[in-house]
């Protein structure tokens, strides 16, 4: 028992000066700009019981205001929290530095090779903007003097507030509070004249007590900034909103040293080039690997006599049309692996399947084809490696900032977060279009891009030309006009020239035309991109002192220690 009080007895002053300090007065001094931007100085009077290199004042910055503002220059959607501007920190007399810590700017003022006790002063000026509330009839100043964080005793104190104009301030627009936060004791020795405001000789505070003080002005009184004031506050609570733009720069120079092919003259082509499946050719001129990409496979295999399509009525009144792929003969032995998966995906257990039967359980096997095919693309040489890989950096990188923009909602708000998201988008999209083409590949892709140009931009007597010469002309083109999402347009071209539905595709239209035709093939397509790839289910401040108002409840504040 007598260790236990010997030891609360050492322990007791150490407790007592936790923080080696008492301040034995608090002088602040707060000039209003007409621009509503706050000049402050505080003088803080220090007495050290033992020997110490300074103190470290703490000035909160961010707040959580009542509501969400609707201020643009304070603007920060879908969150409360709220970032004054403060700058222009100084300390007399003094070595100091400036950081950021959390919601706190921290100034910590002294010299790490040298100590100091006994009695001393600090004085701290700095400026604020963003720290008068405006509301709809008056504008207000909602300021915390003295801050509630200090863990010392404030033995005196005092403040003085100056008007940019002199003005007549009833002694109603005018409280002090005092006390611990949420207090409402209020001084009421308030010197009030038309300069300003006085307030001599605050009571002690103790430990995590503070002053606030809220004035009211009538409108129009303060201007709310200039408009690079503005612009900076907005900054100051967006500070993501530069995030698009660095994507942009960096994403582009990274692509014009490493993504970019060379340029080059379009030359029409009349054919797709040779060894080239539409699949192939559907990745070549986008770089993207698409749905569409693999269907055009069935028809490659329609028109060259290995499947047949066949459209039937569906069940129900209401159901849509369905289509039947019949297996005429196998795949030629040169056939590309992405080919072969596809084709064995389908005809695994029969020779021919109907499309909706492959609802929900086909999706596995055209990823495993995307995934060939991008292997079969990969060792085609028409890329350099590296930047296909570089390619992927992009957008796995942009699919991570992505998901983080989520933490950074609570945080930073929605404002912080759509700017996140548009930097990932912008990353992603620099990421497909980031893979470089060899020689080789360039060349491919210039033939491809002459032929998706003949397909947008020929007139119907080249088509009846080129049909003449070679009657199989519509077969030959239609995969690859699949691929390059351009079936519709293309196939409306033969209208008056095609006179005859081909035999790879029987349709349920009894009379023949074109029209009927494309809305066969187009309803075809539709549905094997519906059920090819469908899968199963798996199972608080900026408020007002004179409106439920208290010490603590205003800007400003903070408090400090010693180092």
């Amino acid at each position: 028992m007598i260790k236990k009080i010997i030891l609360l007895l050492l322990l007791l002053p150490l407790h007592l000066y936790a923080e080696y300090f008492d301040i034995e007065n608090y002088e602040v001094y707060v000039k209003i700009n007409k621009d509503s931007t706050l000049e402050i100085t505080e003088t803080i009077l220090v007495n050290f019981h033992s020997q110490r290199h300074g103190i470290i004042r703490k000035i909160p910055i961010v707040y959580e205001l009542d509501k969400i503002s609707t201020n643009l220059d304070r603007l920060n959607f879908g969150s409360k929290n709220y970032t004054l501007k403060l700058y222009d920190i100084g300390v007399e007399y003094h070595n100091y530095n400036v950081s950021q810590n959390g919601n706190y700017i921290h100034i910590k003022i002294g010299d790490k090779n040298r100590f100091v006790s006994g009695i001393q002063k600090y004085t701290i000026k700095y400026k604020i903007y963003g720290g008068i509330n405006f509301f709809t009839d008056h504008s207000e100043l909602y300021w915390n003097i003295i801050g509630h964080e200090w863990d010392v005793k404030i033995k005196k104190g005092s403040f003085s507030i100056i008007y940019p104009e002199e003005i007549s301030i009833p002694k109603e627009d005018v409280i002090v509070f005092y006390g611990p936060y949420g207090s409402n004791k209020q001084i009421n020795e308030i010197e009030i004249s038309s300069k300003g405001i006085h307030v001599d000789n605050i009571p002690l505070l103790l430990e995590g007590n503070g002053v606030t003080v809220a004035v009211k002005f009538p409108k129009n009184y303060l201007q709310n900034g200039s408009f690079w004031l503005k612009l900076k506050l907005f900054y100051t609570n967006n500070p993501l909103i530069i995030l698009p733009l660095i994507s942009l720069i960096l994403s582009h120079i990274v692509w014009l040293k490493f993504g970019r092919d060379k340029d080059f003259i379009k030359v029409v082509e009349y054919f797709p080039p040779e060894d080239t499946t539409p699949a192939e050719a559907g990745v070549i001129i986008d770089d993207l690997i698409n749905n569409r990409d693999i269907i055009s496979l069935i028809y490659y295999w329609a028109t060259k006599g290995i499947v047949r399509i066949e459209e039937i009525e569906g069940d129900g009144f209401l159901e849509k049309n369905d289509y039947i792929i019949t297996k005429l003969k196998e795949l030629p032995s040169n056939a590309k692996n992405h080919e072969k998966i596809m084709f064995n995906g389908l005809f695994n257990l029969k020779n021919n399947v109907v499309v909706s039967s492959l609802k929900n359980n086909f999706y596995l096997t055209m990823k495993e084809v995307k995934e060939s095919l991008n292997r079969d693309i990969e060792n085609s040489g028409l890329y350099y490696k590296d930047s296909r890989i570089l390619r992927n950096i992009f957008i796995i990188s942009g699919i991570l900032l992505a998901f983080s923009s989520f933490y950074i909602a609570p945080i930073f708000g929605i404002s912080n977060m759509i700017y996140t998201i548009i930097s990932a988008f912008i990353i992603i999209i620099y990421g497909f279009f980031m893979p470089n083409k060899t020689v080789a590949g360039l060349e491919k892709y210039k033939k491809i891009v002459g032929f998706k140009e003949f397909l947008d931009k020929t007139e119907k007597a080249k088509i009846q030309y080129l049909m003449s010469q070679n009657p199989t002309f519509f077969e030959t083109t239609l995969p690859y006009a699949i691929s390059f999402g351009m079936a519709d347009r293309w196939i409306e071209k033969f209208n008056g020239i095609l006179k005859e539905p081909p035999d790879w595709f029987l349709s349920q239209n009894r009379v023949f035309h074109v029209s009927n035709l494309n809305k066969s093939i187009s309803s075809s397509i539709s549905r094997m991109n519906n059920y090819f790839t469908s899968s199963p289910s798996s199972a608080k401040s900026g408020g007002s002192g004179f409106s439920g108002g208290g010490s603590g409840g205003g800007f400003g504040g903070g408090g400090g220690s010693s180092w």
